[in-house]
C-alpha cells in the first residue's frame, strides 16, 4: 500500500502539479486578469458588461476581476487564488442592485474579515467553503486581505477611484504566486516569482556606480549622491567586486546591491568573451555604462 502511494502522488505531482503552476490564477474561472502583480481584485455578483468595461481601462492597482460570485464554488476558487498571490491585499465589492440579497459575496466577508453580521445562507456558504480549505491558515488571510464592501455601486468612475484609492493606500503589496500543487513531500510552500513585476528603486545613500570594462578586468567609478567621484574600483569577478563593496559598506540597499551584483556578473562574461558590456534596461537611475576602455 505504501508504494502504491508513492507511486501515485509521484505521477501526481509530475503529470498535474506543474500544469497548475503555468500561470495565476491556478484555479480557473470566469475571471478577467488586467494585472497580476497588483493589489485589488473587483468581485461582482453577475455582470459581464460592468466587468469588461473596468477590464478595458486597465486601472492601477486593479489585479483581476471576478464578473461572477454566486455560489460556494465561486467562493472557494476565488479563495484558493487570492490565497495563492500574495499581492492582493484587498478584495472590492461591487455591482449588485441596491436592497438584494447576495449571500456569496456575504460570504466573502466572512472569510476574510470575519464579520459575524451576515445571514443564515451566506454563513452555510462560508462554512463549506471553510470545509474545503482546510490546509488554509484563514488568521494570515485575515491579515493580509481587507474586504471593500462597495457592492451597491455601478458607477465606473466611482468603482475605478475606488480601486485606486485600496490599490495606493500606504501598503506596499508583497510578490509572487504560491503553488498549490500536490507536492507537499518537503512540507514547504513552492513560490513563483511573477514575470512583469515592477519595482521603484531609491537613491542609495551610499552612491551610485557607473560601470565599465576593459581588457582584462570590471572598472567601476563610484559617486556620492552630490555626483562627486570618490573612487576607481577595478576587479577581476564579480564575487570580489560585490563581497568588497558590502563589506566596506558601500551599498546600502537590498535592491542596489541585487542590481549590482547582476551588472557586475554581466561585465564579468563581457570580459571574458571579449565583447562590449552593455547594461540593462531595467537599471537603477543613475546608474551609467560607461564606454569600453582600450
Amino acid at each position: 500500500m505504501a508504494f502504491t502511494d508513492s507511486l501515485k502522488a509521484f505521477f501526481t505531482r509530475q503529470v498535474f502539479a506543474p500544469r497548475r503552476a503555468e500561470k495565476w490564477p491556478f484555479i480557473a474561472g470566469r475571471y478577467l486578469v488586467v494585472d497580476d502583480t497588483a493589489p485589488v481584485i473587483v468581485v461582482m455578483p453577475d455582470n459581464d458588461e460592468l466587468a469588461e468595461t473596468l477590464a478595458a481601462l486597465s486601472v492601477q492597482g486593479l489585479c483581476m476581476i471576478s464578473p461572477i460570485c454566486q455560489s460556494a464554488s465561486d467562493v472557494e476558487k476565488l479563495t484558493r487564488n487570492v490565497e495563492a498571490n500574495l499581492a492582493v491585499h484587498c478584495i472590492v465589492l461591487v455591482g449588485g442592485e441596491g436592497g438584494k440579497d447576495y449571500p456569496a459575496l456575504e460570504a466573502l466577508c466572512d472569510i476574510f474579515d470575519d464579520d459575524e453580521n451576515i445571514s443564515d445562507k451566506a454563513r452555510r456558504i462560508a462554512h463549506g467553503a471553510r470545509g474545503k480549505l482546510k490546509a488554509f491558515d484563514f488568521a494570515a488571510l485575515n491579515k493580509r486581505v481587507n474586504v471593500v464592501n462597495m457592492l451597491d455601486c455601478v458607477e465606473v468612475d466611482k468603482i475605478v477611484a475606488g480601486v485606486i484609492k485600496h490599490g495606493t493606500e500606504g501598503h506596499r503589496p508583497d510578490a509572487g504566486f504560491v503553488v498549490q500543487g500536490h507536492d507537499t513531500t518537503l512540507g514547504v510552500k513552492r513560490v513563483i516569482a511573477p514575470t512583469r513585476i515592477s519595482h521603484d528603486y531609491q537613491q542609495d545613500k551610499a552612491g551610485k556606480y557607473i560601470i565599465g570594462t576593459d581588457k582584462n578586468s570590471i572598472v567601476v567609478e563610484h559617486y556620492n549622491s552630490k555626483g562627486e567621484l570618490l573612487r576607481l574600483i577595478q576587479g577581476k569577478t564579480a564575487r570580489d567586486l560585490c563581497i568588497m563593496l558590502i563589506r566596506n559598506g558601500w551599498v546600502s540597499r537590498l535592491d542596489h546591491a541585487a542590481y549590482l551584483g547582476r551588472e557586475f556578473m554581466l561585465a564579468e562574461i563581457a570580459v571574458q568573451q571579449g565583447v562590449p558590456y552593455k547594461r540593462k534596461d531595467d537599471a537603477v537611475p543613475g546608474e551609467e555604462t560607461t564606454p569600453e576602455a582600450k
